[in-house]
């Protein structure tokens, strides 16, 4: 009898183009570093606003319409995928024992990073002119409250920027970037 070898299921992300076994299909760490090369995806491009781009469509029957399709705000998109990245790693973070990282307390760096985002977040809103509890969409902003609204996404995407430098020293130290085939 010759030696029979098994075959492992490989999965592989179309997205992402992550290669794997079944058994890593679903492990915390994969779906954190998923999501962090989408963070690093959406921070490799230039950032701009969102809008409505319109084009003329001709109907079967010739008749011209209009067809409206929002671009994304990419500087919204980085700055949520941040936020959730913080979201997913919460429980890690408050598990970390801070001893073993050499004194770094990364739940006081996140908090403090998360405390001044709100407080930008209000301090916008009470600055506007509009009757609302949440930030809107640009086209609902004009005058000095969409200059002002154009400053409030600057200083938030910078902050968003200084959280994933905490998040991303926190993952360093749990190692989730070593790979058995990577060099420094």
């Amino acid at each position: 009898m010759g030696n029979t070898k098994e075959q492992d299921t490989v999965f592989i992300d179309a997205e992402s183009g992550f290669r794997g076994s079944k058994e890593d299909d679903f492990s915390f760490r994969l779906i954190a570093m998923s999501h962090f090369r989408k963070i690093c995806g959406l921070a490799s491009v230039e950032f701009r606003g969102g809008y409505w781009a319109s084009k003329a469509k001709s109907t079967k029957v010739g008749v011209s319409m209009i067809e409206k399709t929002y671009i994304p705000d990419t500087r919204e998109e980085y700055s949520n995928a941040i936020g959730v990245l913080y979201d997913i790693l919460l429980p890690h973070l408050l598990a970390w024992k801070i001893p073993k990282n050499g004194g770094r307390d990364f739940i006081k760096e996140t908090e403090y990073a998360n405390k001044y985002i709100e407080e930008l977040r209000k301090t916008f809103i009470a600055s506007t002119e509009a009757d609302e509890k949440e930030v809107l969409a640009s086209s609902n902003y004009s005058g000095k409250d969409k200059q002002r609204l154009e400053e409030y996404k600057a200083a938030r995407l910078r902050l968003h920027r200084k959280l994933l430098r905490i998040l991303s020293c926190f993952m360093f130290a749990k190692g989730y970037f070593e790979s058995s085939g990577l060099e420094e």
